[in-house]
């Protein structure tokens, strides 16, 4: 065997190695949509903001005696690792728009979170801590 090819052997590992370190990770960016009877689809745009909204499915506000009245929250979002931070939330409930959380929910932290990320899969993702607590299924790709 030629040296040439001897030494491309021994380099081959090495290189495949670095070609699976390398793997990108996936993107949270994209618009996600939660498993349960409180349907919440969350938009993570590149630019670091969010924006959720909410809805009781039909049958449970029925049985709960609520009116099917739609919610949404915007904030920003940074991600280490596998830690999500949320901060600046606002949040809009039947209509009525709040710049900011009332300040005793601000004062029991409800302006802010971190919490942890967790991947499934490219398409999967699980957030514990916050508001976004639970499983979430990709929709879209931005």
């Amino acid at each position: 065997m030629p040296h040439s090819m001897k030494r491309l052997f021994c380099l081959l590992p090495i290189i495949l190695l670095l070609l699976v370190g390398c793997r990108a990770e996936p993107s949270l960016v994209g618009t996600w949509k939660s498993e349960g009877v409180a349907s919440r689809v969350v938009t993570f745009h590149a630019d670091g903001t969010l924006e959720m909204g909410v809805s009781l499915d039909a049958s449970v506000a029925e049985m709960v005696k609520v009116p099917d009245i739609e919610a949404g929250i915007s904030g920003s979002y940074t991600v280490t690792q596998n830690r999500i931070s949320v901060s600046g939330i606002g949040a809009e409930v039947g209509g009525l728009k709040m710049e900011s959380l009332p300040e005793p929910l601000q004062e029991k932290g409800f302006d802010s979170f971190e919490g942890t990320l967790s991947w499934k899969n490219s398409d999967s993702i699980i957030i514990s801590g916050g508001f976004l607590d639970g499983a979430y299924k990709r929709v879209t790709e931005e």
